[in-house]
């Protein structure tokens, strides 16, 4: 990206985030020591690796650095997503930690056809079986972003068809430091967050941790976070070193995905039809990352990394779908109506278990300087997809008698393994890029081409432990 058109994206970025900054900010950044020290030298898995040039990545990308995130402060991702070419970004939530992500004008709904990562590593729910998401980091832990699009993007993982974003976490500061901040304002709105760290010998520590709440739009809905981040590095000599990574994050929301009709708003912008709908995450991920530089020439990675993510709805709609375990003569298309019906509770649980080894190796081709990357991905998913009923709007377990139409709730009821295809055997990815690979002159401009490549291999059908889906 060239320097005018960085500095043109930085101005939009500047006023759309003045623009949404919405609450009373109370309480800004309060560093108590030296704040402004950075790690440069240590790193996660980068897609650009630090290249301020793209013009040899396979495909169109685009980074946020580190000073754009500090001179802007986006309350959230979107706000910083959403001034980068072809991304589309919103939020779904009123805190908006779950993202609709869409590249090349693919649809954004939960960011299924965009592959998303922390440091290298996915965040979906089930990159392969279920690439629904759930979880974007909050954008003060961030140190950047990189967007990718086109042909480069099938290195990263299976959901690339629009592209990939990774998402690159703060380092440890060289200084011990600590961090206080915080933000309030109207709708109930609160914002904490505490972070320290330092270097030690060695070894470089950092804890982050992150409440936030805030009413929703309607009276009744509320949500809470609470995300908590853990980061070492520990540089044994220089070009070797060992990156470990634990994140939580839990999630408490009053609230639904229905709307209202217009005249409803007229009646009463704030009316909450469907108080007893709620929606939880629990998430817990893992990373381990080793870097080995072989050469000045030659580097090994190899990214070590697991999550799980327990989700669960009670609503009784989810959106524009009809009211859920209405008895008969009850209009089920009225959420006027949801009183007198039930409603429907579907706990999901995913285990994600991955291994990533990679291979960089910078040489001379017919006197072009080359990069090539080659590795390998082996991944294994598990995820159990229920669902019940319930005979109240307010039911938390199965007390379903008896269906709307008399028919019976053990027969819609279900318990799948993984929605839609979810296989339990593990995917296997061959992964080849070369950038620049060919160079050639037109005229007073050069051109350079690119080549990436990758292979993957997911097993299919009932002998492959894969059920369809059921719900």
């Amino acid at each position: 990206m060239r320097r005018s058109e960085r500095k043109m994206n930085k101005q939009r970025m500047k006023l759309r985030i003045h623009s949404g900054l919405w609450p009373s900010l109370l309480l800004a950044w309060v560093p108590l020591a030296a704040a402004e020290i950075r790690v440069t030298t240590l790193s996660p898995i980068e897609i650009f690796s630090g290249e301020v040039n793209l013009a040899g990545v396979p495909g169109a990308g685009a980074a946020v650095a580190e000073h754009e995130l500090e001179q802007v402060r986006p309350v959230t991702v979107h706000e910083i997503l959403a001034t980068l070419p072809g991304v589309v970004a919103t939020a779904e939530d009123p805190l908006g930690r779950r993202s609709n992500i869409g590249l090349r004008g693919l649809n954004p709904r939960r960011s299924r056809k965009v592959h998303l990562l922390e440091d290298g590593a996915p965040i979906q729910l089930a990159p392969y079986g279920d690439s629904t998401t759930h979880y974007q980091p909050d954008a003060r832990r961030l140190r950047g972003i990189e967007v990718i699009k086109g042909s480069g993007a099938i290195m990263y993982g299976p959901q690339t068809i629009g592209g990939a974003v990774n998402y690159l976490t703060r380092n440890p500061p060289l200084q011990p430091e600590v961090r206080i901040g915080g933000a309030a304002g109207n709708l109930g709105y609160l914002d904490a967050q505490v972070s320290a760290g330092g270097t030690y010998g060695n070894t470089g520590l950092l804890v982050d941790f992150i409440h936030q709440q805030m009413d929703g739009p309607l009276r009744g809905e509320e949500q809470r976070i609470n995300d908590i981040m853990f980061k070492s590095i520990t540089e044994f000599e220089p070009g070797h070193r060992l990156t470990f990574k634990v994140t939580a994050l839990n999630e408490h929301q009053r609230g639904g995905e229905a709307g209202m009709t217009e005249r409803d708003y007229q009646q009463d912008p704030r009316r909450n039809r469907l108080p007893d709908d709620r929606f939880t995450v629990e998430r817990v991920a893992g990373q381990l990352t080793h870097e080995l530089f072989l050469s000045d020439r030659t580097g090994l990675t190899t990214n070590l990394y697991a999550n799980t993510t327990e989700r669960t709805a009670w609503r009784q709609t989810g959106g524009s779908d009809e009211l859920a375990n209405c008895p008969d003569g009850i209009d089920a298309e009225n959420l006027a109506n949801a009183a007198d019906c039930g409603n429907q509770m579907r706990p999901r649980d995913y285990r994600v278990i991955g291994i990533e080894p990679r291979v960089i190796h910078d040489h001379q081709l017919l006197g072009v300087s080359n990069r090539l990357v080659a590795g390998a991905r082996y991944q294994k998913e598990r995820g159990v997809r229920q669902q019940f009923f319930g005979d109240e709007p307010g039911s938390r377990l199965p007390a379903c008698t008896r269906l709307r139409g008399g028919e019976d709730c053990a027969a819609r009821s279900s318990t799948s393994e993984r929605p839609r295809y979810f296989c339990r055997t593990p995917a296997v990815s061959a992964i080849y890029e070369s950038r620049r690979a060919c160079v050639w002159s037109v005229g007073s401009l050069t051109k350079s081409a690119s080549v990436a490549v990758a292979i993957k291999l997911r097993p299919s059908g009932s002998s492959a432990n894969c059920y369809p889906v059921l719900v």
